[in-house]
């Protein structure tokens, strides 16, 4: 896959693609990170991975992480990052037999996907109010959501010494508990000395390499 992306923002506006994809309900929310030209966007013959970052922030290291796994993914893979930035605080009352139009595609794209990917901070020594209220939402309806029993992937990281192990830790024993696989638990600390100087490319080989190898799980 291409290291380097050029991005094409399209309508509507929360949809950005690095190649043209098939229409599906939930696009407009995703950054197609991984697309490979040519090939429809889902089918059989690939492995489709849904990607979420729970930090907001614009600048996101572990939204960077994100956008650098399509040039360590193994051929046939592809990750479409999705934009959880307008997803409410989950509320039994905005959950019922309609739901807000971003619920609705954050399930789909999900229930749609072979595996999961969430990336983000440590924050007071678990995982971020973001990625848990994006657990919330996709475990619901009760014991049908379609996080339950889905593959995933966690990956943690931060500029200072700890890594966010302690996120990944909490993110992992909540997601067992619904079931689910985890396949890799991946760490970084000093995590803006990984990356190149000008782009989202990661140049810690170590870094990488546990990154290629949990994407190779799936």
């Amino acid at each position: 896959m291409q290291q380097d992306q050029k991005w094409e923002k399209c309508s509507p506006p929360h949809c950005f693609m690095s190649a043209p994809i098939l229409e599906t309900p939930w696009r407009t929310h995703c950054l197609d990170v991984g697309y490979q030209a040519g090939a429809p966007y889902r089918s059989t013959a690939m492995t489709t991975l849904i990607a979420f970052s729970g930090s907001l922030r614009k600048d996101s290291f572990n939204t960077r992480v994100l956008r650098a796994l399509p040039a360590l993914a193994p051929v046939g893979t592809q990750i479409a990052l999705f934009d959880i930035a307008e997803l409410p605080l989950y509320n039994q009352d905005l959950d019922g037999e309609t739901v807000p139009e971003v619920v609705a595609a954050l399930r789909a794209a999900i229930a749609e996907a072979d595996g999961v990917i969430i990336a983000g901070p440590e924050y007071n020594h678990s995982f971020s109010a973001a990625t848990k209220n994006l657990i919330d939402w996709a475990s619901r309806p009760f014991m049908a959501g379609p996080i339950i029993g889905k593959t995933s992937m966690l990956i943690a990281t931060s500029p200072g010494p700890g890594g966010g192990v302690h996120a990944n830790a909490a993110a992992a024993e909540i997601l067992q508990l619904l079931n689910g696989k985890i396949v890799a638990q991946v760490n970084a600390a000093k995590v803006h000395e990984k990356f190149a100087a000008d782009s989202d490319t990661i140049i810690d080989e170590e870094f990488a390499q546990q990154l290629r190898e949990g994407l190779a799980a799936f």
